[in-house]
Formats: C-alpha cells, sequence, structure tokens
C-alpha cells in the first residue's frame, strides 16, 4: 500500500493501554516480510527485534507471534522458538501438523 492509504496503528500509549486492560499484545513480526523467504538468521532478528521492542514498551515479556501472511516454515519455527516466543499463530493453506510454533 502507499503510505498515504495504509491503516493508521496504534500507538506505543494505545498498546500500554491494551495491555493493562488485560489485552494479550502479541507480535507480528518487525518488517511484516514473508519469514518463510528468509534465512533463519533473518527471521530470528526480525523477530527477536519485535519482541525486544513491544516487551520493553509493555515492561512485561512478549510471548505470542503471529506470522505475517501465516506462512512458516520448519526454519522461521526454530527462529520463533530461539527468539523466545512460547507459540505462534498460523493460518495454513490445507492440512498440516499443528504445534506450538504452528497454532492453527
Amino acid at each position: 500500500l502507499d503510505p498515504a492509504d495504509a491503516p493508521a496503528l496504534l500507538t506505543p500509549d494505545q498498546i500500554r493501554d491494551l495491555h493493562a486492560r488485560g489485552w494479550d499484545i502479541g507480535s507480528h513480526s518487525m518488517t511484516h516480510r514473508d519469514l518463510s523467504t528468509l534465512t533463519e538468521a533473518e527471521c530470528l532478528a526480525d523477530l527477536r527485534e519485535s519482541r525486544d521492542l513491544l516487551s520493553d514498551l509493555l515492561g512485561a515479556a512478549v510471548t505470542t507471534l503471529a506470522y505475517p501472511f501465516g506462512k512458516h516454515a520448519p526454519h522461521v519455527r526454530r527462529a520463533a522458538e530461539r527468539a523466545g516466543y512460547t507459540l505462534a499463530v498460523a493460518l495454513p493453506d490445507g492440512p498440516e501438523e499443528a504445534g506450538r510454533f504452528a497454532v492453527p
């Protein structure tokens, strides 16, 4: 999207307010790229940066992830676990084995 057409994002204060009201704030990556097209090292860096930024903002550990576009692969799931997440949500194109890092 052209930035002028992009939807508004939450402000840091709005994110903290939702968290204070009991909402679980999870990561959606730092760059919103298809993580399955990146190397494991690139995924790890992206996911750590997003998790660290949100954790610092909230003063609490962020442990959940929703993969951009719902796409993942074995190296993406390994990177998510190494980055400190405890579960990740996916949007599978078809049947796949579910797990902590592939929650349908």
